[in-house]
């Protein structure tokens, strides 16, 4: 795991997550992503992305609908151990 939170609130409705990502290794990842609340009790969207190995920066965008409002969203990136991964930023925006 590489990143846990932001745990902030946030109302229902649709919201986009952006990721500025940096990796470092040279081979490809397959990165798991989770969005959810109440310490991952409640997942709202999970998804898988492959990011080739020649890819070194990149943004990635999900688009999620949340039904009901939470205290304490979070966000959790899962990368394989052997990858080196650096998550330079994560902007939630209301849509």
């Amino acid at each position: 795991v590489i990143c846990h939170g932001p745990y902030r609130p946030l109302p229902p409705g649709r919201i986009r997550v952006t990721f500025d990502l940096e990796k470092v290794s040279e081979q490809s990842a397959e990165l798991k992503f989770k969005f959810g609340a109440d310490q991952g009790a409640s997942i709202f969207h999970q998804e898988k992305r492959r990011l080739s190995a020649s890819e070194r920066k990149c943004r990635l965008h999900f688009d999620l609908q949340i039904d009901h409002a939470v205290e304490d969203f979070e966000v959790v990136v899962i990368c394989p151990e052997n990858v080196l991964l650096g998550v330079k930023e994560i902007a939630i925006e209301l849509l």
